[in-house]
């Protein structure tokens, strides 16, 4: 690393010296196979290979490629972040260490040593371009590492090497993922192969086409396998595939712990069999265009999947994250009686800790450990201009986060208003303390049943935030909030927005009280009122309570035992950020609290830059009213009846130019069509006026080159297993208060 004309080796010393010196006793434990060594080298030998693959030339250059901008300190400390990515998939691999003690040809060394080998991805196709490598991720990818002259470590994805129907060689392995825990046993190695030279000259053969520029050997005629060997690419793959001992591999792992809790995995690495009950039977190839999709956005085929490859598309095997919302709407109205007829006010009376225990544990296995979000994400499309909403998510403030920016946007992505029981500590867990979570259970069902039809609709999209299931997510996302964030911390007035929503609470919470103690409040709040005063203020405000479809109607208990744990839930900008890249969206927010967090965190703080070119479309916004919708039902009506298309439509325009880096010109003639859309929307109809449309505030915030934070990026390529994704503005759809 630099800092002016300061220059550190502290990388390499410090952090790879360690690597390196425990890289190498862990080589040497595995070319001699001695159990107990290998054993307390395995984590030490992973790290080093994964170490391996990424800080040579090529590995350096296939990072930068994915990222906006990185000089080179921030790619080195990218590099550090990133060494470990492989590391979870490798090991839940087949290994094998084949020999060539028994040929006259041993094998090469190249810069690039860890060598991937993928037979339907030759070098000349355009998986292979520099710098890339065929991932690891799929199932036909083998990587193949030389511990020496005399012998190679070949991992294989346990897919392809066990026998049966032919793989997709190209096809992601079950529970891919670069970052995860997982179990493996560190005694199954398949050893005893002796290869002949025209074998070693073909595994030479593949890590030479892998190199970058340099390669070695202990004798100049191995440095030319191809004389050796004429094979096609795909003909080496029956040398590198194992054959024998696969049976130590695979299978189910049970632990038992001292305290009677057990750990289960699969072959996959997965700790949950909801993979079975999420899974949906195969869809047909041939979809007519008109046909719903495959993937289970209630979209046509056409609309949706049709033009986009079948390895980008969302997975078409299991529910997609529409259906799993809608399977959760009607398991609730199943749980809770009301399809059976029971009304509103009788869920309320009668909501018991075992219908919310059921409601959890179903939302649990709905969204479990092993949920793969990025498989499940709508893909970026042109002809969608899709949102995601970073600000909090509550039943109260549902009209203004969804309906006003329905008329601006195709799609809203918002957070999943469910606590998922998984990662909380067994006290709180609604599963087994379910009676504190009776009144959020009652608020998360009113908004969802609330917004099934759009949801249904495929407008709106209900995503849980990956960091209730994923920890090492919400480990690495936790870090990134400390670093982005720093010191910033908002002024008492930024609190205004939510401050109402807190005293509501209050407010429910004292009208919950028994009659007594509620009649007491009433006399210490007024002293001068009487006794048949008093009787009827507190039957008011019963009443009151009565008729909030938000209130648990059941007599409160004394004590901690009787408390309510309460959540308002909302995406970290980070999340916020990763998922509008993933989806090619952008980032709303409807209250001034989060706009001035994204001000703060990514512009002060982040040193982000806006964009000089679209001023004009600042300019323009500055103080101006623009029309939001404020009942859900009227914003579908709309929808349906084709209303607001024309605003929707330049929305989409005006994302496309930002991501196309448009010049002034352009975006002054865009900024000048929003004036005219915007006027033609504010003239307010009469009709409409005074039950639906409010006035509101619209900013839009355009940074120089997008938000392309490392942070964020790094996510989508770790969590995600995603290139560098755009992400090319903000907008604050805000109603305005008198």
């Amino acid at each position: 690393t630099q800092l002016g004309e300061q220059l550190s080796d502290d990388i390499e010393r410090l952090l790879f010296g360690e690597i390196d010196n425990a890289g190498a006793k862990a080589v040497d434990a595995f070319v001699s196979g001695d159990q107990a060594a290998v054993h307390h080298t395995f984590v030490d030998f992973f790290k080093y290979l994964s170490a391996q693959k990424l800080r040579t030339p090529k590995g350096l250059a296939w990072i930068h490629e994915r990222y906006a901008s990185l000089d080179r300190n921030a790619l080195l400390i990218e590099m550090q972040l990133l060494r470990q990515m492989h590391c979870t998939m490798w090991t839940e691999c087949v290994r094998e260490i084949v020999s060539a003690e028994a040929s006259t040809v041993k094998f090469i060394v190249t810069d690039h040593p860890v060598t991937i080998y993928n037979a339907a991805l030759p070098p000349t196709s355009s998986a292979c371009n520099h710098p890339n490598d065929p991932s690891i991720e799929l199932i036909g990818s083998q990587t193949l590492f030389p511990l020496g002259p005399n012998h190679c470590l070949i991992l294989t994805n346990l897919e392809y090497a066990k026998p049966g129907k032919k793989p997709n060689l190209t096809a992601v392995r079950t529970n891919a993922r670069y970052h995860g825990t997982s179990l493996t046993r560190t005694d199954t190695f398949i050893r005893g192969r002796q290869l002949s030279e025209l074998e070693v000259s073909a595994i030479n053969h593949v890590m030479k086409a892998r190199a970058m520029r340099y390669i070695a050997a202990g004798n100049s005629q191995w440095l030319y396998p191809e004389r050796v060997t004429n094979m096609n690419w795909q003909d080496i793959a029956p040398i590198l595939r194992p054959k024998d001992q696969l049976w130590h591999f695979g299978g189910e792992t049970i632990i038992g712990y001292n305290d009677g809790t057990t750990h289960f995995q699969d072959a996959f690495g997965r700790t949950s069999k909801a993979h079975e009950f999420l899974c949906k039977p195969a869809v047909a190839d041939c979809l007519g265009a008109n046909d719903l999709c495959g993937c289970g956005s209630g979209q046509k085929y056409k609309n949706c999947c049709k033009s986009v490859p079948a390895a980008a598309r969302p997975s078409w095997d299991v529910l997609s994250i529409r259906e799993r919302n809608l399977t959760l709407c009607n398991a609730i109205r199943g749980i809770l009686k009301l399809s059976d007829g029971k009304s509103w006010g009788d869920v309320q009376r009668g909501l018991t800790d075992d219908q919310v225990k059921r409601v959890y544990e179903l939302y649990g296995g709905l969204w479990s450990t092993d949920t793969d979000l990025p498989t499940l994400l709508p893909r970026p499309n042109v002809k969608t201009a899709r949102a995601v909403l970073f600000g909090f998510i509550d039943a109260r403030t549902l009209s203004q986060a969804v309906a006003g920016p329905l008329g601006y946007f195709d799609e809203l992505v918002i957070p999943h208003p469910f606590m998922n029981p998984v990662h909380v500590a067994p006290d709180y867990k609604p599963t087994m303390a379910p009676s504190q979570h009776k009144a959020q259970l009652l608020r998360n069902v009113a908004l969802l049943l609330t917004l099934e039809p759009l949801i249904g609709a495929g407008l709106v999209h209900v995503i849980p935030d990956p960091a209730d299931f994923n920890a090492d997510y919400r480990r690495e996302v936790r870090q990134m909030a400390v670093q982005l964030a720093g010191q910033w911390q908002p002024a008492d007035r930024d609190f205004e927005e939510l401050e109402w929503l807190s005293k509501d609470d209050f407010l429910r919470a004292n009208l919950q009280l028994p009659e007594r103690a509620l009649a007491k409040q009433v006399r210490q709040f007024d002293p001068t009122l009487g006794e048949e005063e008093v009787r009827k203020t507190v039957s008011l405000l019963k009443k009151k309570l009565e008729a909030d479809p938000l209130a648990l109607l059941q007599p409160s208990v004394p004590g901690e035992s009787g408390s309510q744990l309460m959540m308002i839930k909302s995406f970290p900008l980070e999340t916020a950020l990763y998922l509008s890249g993933l989806m090619g969206g952008v980032l709303y927010s409807d209250t001034r609290y989060f706009w001035k967090h994204i001000n703060a965190t990514l512009f002060e703080r982040g040193g982000l830059a806006r964009s000089a070119a679209w001023n004009s479309l600042s300019d323009i916004l500055q103080g101006r009213s623009v029309p939001l919708e404020f009942e859900l039902k009227t914003a579908l009506r709309t929808r349906y009846s084709g209303g607001d298309g024309n605003m929707r439509k330049l929305m989409r325009r005006l994302i496309d130019s930002v991501n196309s880096t448009a010049t002034s010109s352009v975006a002054q003639s865009l900024a000048n069509e929003l004036t005219s859309r915007l006027d033609t929307m504010a003239s307010f109809p009469p009709e409409r006026c005074s039950t639906s449309l409010m006035k509101g505030t619209m900013e839009i915030l355009i940074p120089c080159g997008g938000f392309a934070l490392p942070a964020v990026q790094r996510l989508q390529l770790v969590y995600a297993r995603s290139g560098r994704v755009p992400l090319p503005m903000a907008v604050l759809l805000q109603p305005q208060r008198d």
